[in-house]
């Protein structure tokens, strides 16, 4: 789980600094990172050879069930490191926020 949300992490990451819209980034990042682990998983099953022929079947399901049960950790990690990288990236230009402007003015 941990190499997973490392995974998506990264991808968010490097999608937050592609595309300046927060959603747009979080939904390119779930898809990138479900469909890398999907080609992984298809790369193994296609290239491992089997006894049984119906043991492929079988292995074509693991895909599946993998993208169902760590979707909710692909997407909030996906959301809180998108968050940060936006925040790192389209910082505002004004200077710095925490100089209190009615304290220079008195």
């Amino acid at each position: 789980m941990l190499l997973l949300a490392l995974v998506a992490g990264v991808v968010s990451f490097i999608m937050a600094r592609l595309i300046p819209t927060l959603p747009l980034a979080v939904t390119a990042t779930a898809i990138i990172t479900d469909l890398l682990f999907l080609i992984y998983f298809m790369c193994s099953v296609a290239f491992r050879g089997h006894a049984d022929p119906h043991l492929a079947e079988a292995y074509l399901l693991i895909p599946i069930v993998f993208t169902i049960v760590t979707a909710p950790l692909v997407g909030l990690s996906s959301l809180g490191i998108g968050r940060i990288a936006n925040r790192y990236f389209y910082a505002r230009a004004d200077g710095d926020d925490s100089v209190d402007t009615r304290t220079l003015t008195q």
